[in-house]
């Protein structure tokens, strides 16, 4: 296990190494989407006439498109493309000659940046509550609850990516699979909306999807408006889908592995 910690932390200063960009990208990008946010939804609702749509008030969406980003650092991590790209540059040839796995090495360096992202996410919280009533609702257990189920999520993320990457042996771009992939995600997860703006019918059929689960559900942790029985659902069905992707995507790296021939493209 030794190489384990030895990857995360090289990682995690390597992510460090560049401080300003580490900082600055990220809060253009939350800044951003709050100004979106704001100005969006304060005209819904002043044009409706409403205090809440879908039981949820104009402050309560504020914090939600505010709280989100950081959820979405934790579960996607970065760099989408680059297991693809690898394989494309043959970059992959040094780790075939390395004594570790590839898939767990790749998780590694994905979830050193998911757990500097936590860092991101306690600095971030803590500036905006100046300006947010985030304070209203957040609590050190709802937390740390949420931190915990994005690390469920954070599997099931990278076993869905990690799975249509590694067709890169077999097909010449990828990169449309992975751009629809986040698409996908982003909209039935809860990146982009609310689901609980969707129709109940919507909803109902979601649940039993992995795209609640990524980022829907630890928001709604992180609100207090999901309870124990929900959250435990939640694990259970994320961990049902993690374990069948994770089998396919072991079964196509091994596939792939025996016809990549270490040239690059």
């Amino acid at each position: 296990m030794k190489w384990f910690f030895e990857i995360f932390i090289m990682e995690c200063k390597r992510v460090l190494s560049y401080r300003i960009d580490f900082w600055l990208q990220f809060g253009v990008v939350v800044c951003t989407e709050i100004g979106i946010a704001y100005y969006l939804w304060s005209s819904i609702f002043e044009s409706e006439g409403v205090t809440s749509i879908s039981g949820m008030s104009f402050e309560q969406i504020l914090i939600y498109y505010a709280v989100v980003p950081f959820i979405v650092r934790l579960v996607k991590s970065s760099d989408d493309f680059g297991i693809s790209r690898e394989i494309y540059e043959g970059g992959i040839n040094k780790y075939i000659i390395y004594p570790v796995s590839y898939s767990a090495t790749k998780m590694i360096e994905r979830a050193a940046f998911s757990t500097m992202g936590i860092l991101q996410m306690i600095v971030g919280l803590a500036f905006l509550s100046f300006f947010i009533p985030i304070r209203d609702y957040l609590t050190l257990e709802n937390f740390v609850v949420t931190v915990a189920f994005c690390g469920v999520s954070f599997l099931l993320y990278f076993y869905m990516c990690f799975c249509l990457e590694i067709l890169a042996f077999w097909f010449d771009s990828v990169w449309s699979l992975g751009v629809m992939l986040r698409f996908v995600t982003m909209f039935f997860g809860g990146g982009m909306i609310p689901l609980a703006m969707f129709p109940d019918t919507w909803q109902s059929v979601l649940s039993y999807t992995p795209f609640p689960y990524l980022f829907s559900m630890p928001m709604r942790i992180f609100l207090g408006q999901a309870n124990f029985s929900e959250i435990f659902k939640g694990v259970i069905v994320t961990s049902i889908w993690v374990l069948p992707i994770a089998a396919l995507s072991y079964f196509i790296l091994n596939r792939g592995f025996r016809r990549y021939t270490g040239v690059g493209i």
